[in-house]
């Protein structure tokens, strides 16, 4: 499946399913999907050039997951939260930006995981 299609397969998904869980995750409601109470704003102000989205969002962590909440929206940022959060939360490639020091890569979200699972704690 190549790159274009598995976006559009992606976002039909998302579209579909992922908006409901997604909006209960958001108003406490019991879907399965445990509500998540371990949150932190990050921006691009607060890692400065490391920043690897192109927006500024709120950070979550449940059990493990590592989400990153924009507007509504759920992405999920570890592997953990792409398991977990499959049918509710969108891939990160619409905000991870490109890595300038190394073309054809995307940044590293290493730093980002790591304050996330220190929501966990």
């Amino acid at each position: 499946m190549d790159r274009n299609r598995a976006l559009i397969w992606a976002a039909v998904g998302v579209a579909s399913i992922g908006f409901l869980v997604a909006a209960r995750l958001r108003s406490g409601e019991s879907s399965g999907v445990s509500v998540a109470t371990n949150t932190k704003a990050i921006s691009a102000k607060e890692f400065g050039e490391a920043y690897p989205f192109t927006v500024d969002g709120e950070l979550i962590c449940e059990g493990g997951a590592v989400l990153l909440k924009v507007d509504g929206s759920l992405y999920a940022v570890n592997g953990t939260a792409q398991g977990k959060y499959r049918d509710a939360a969108k891939p990160l490639d619409g905000i991870w930006k490109d890595d300038p020091k190394m073309p054809g890569t995307k940044m590293s979200v290493a730093d980002v995981i790591t304050q996330g699972q220190k929501l966990c704690l």
